[in-house]
């Protein structure tokens, strides 16, 4: 399959499968483009990536990109993992120290699941009326019972 393609058109794949460039940057990066059009530069870049063997060349190494991806992630998580292993095995005589080295280990673990727990109650519109038309009248209500309060304090200081 490669061999049967251009050095060109190998590069040209590669930089399509960096996944940094468009179709028509990677095409000229890959191609003297100095004197063609930028409508020419996407057709002739458009009809590159319909030859078989480069669109085959473009997944492979998108995939065999992903997978390195992968691995790395997976190896910074394992040093994490490590890490917070220690802190729990040979860390500081504090028992806080280790609680949250446990605590941090478990939660990437995905040991705690944060849960919210709702009740549905079901009620008739007028209920659920009459309830606020209750609490207004209480909002209502207090601002006065504080000024009558605030009178009898300021009568009691004269």
């Amino acid at each position: 399959m490669a061999s049967k393609m251009t050095d060109k058109q190998r590069l040209f794949a590669r930089c399509m499968a960096s996944g940094t460039m468009s179709m028509s940057d990677a095409y000229r990066e890959a191609y003297q483009t100095g004197n063609m059009l930028p409508a020419t530069v996407r057709r002739e870049a458009s009809r590159l990536m319909t030859n078989n063997n480069v669109t085959t060349m473009v997944k492979r190494l998108r995939d065999e990109y992903e997978r390195n991806k992968q691995i790395k992630e997976m190896s910074s998580r394992d040093l994490v993992i490590e890490k917070l292993k220690h802190f729990i095995e040979n860390g500081e005589n504090t028992d806080t120290v280790k609680l949250r080295a446990v605590e941090i280990l478990a939660r990437a673990s995905g040991m705690f699941v944060d849960r919210v727990e709702t009740k549905n109650v079901d009620r008739e519109s007028g209920e659920i009326a009459a309830e606020i038309e209750s609490k207004l009248a209480e909002l209502l209500r207090e601002p006065e019972s504080d000024s009558a309060e605030a009178e009898d304090a300021g009568a009691a200081l004269h």
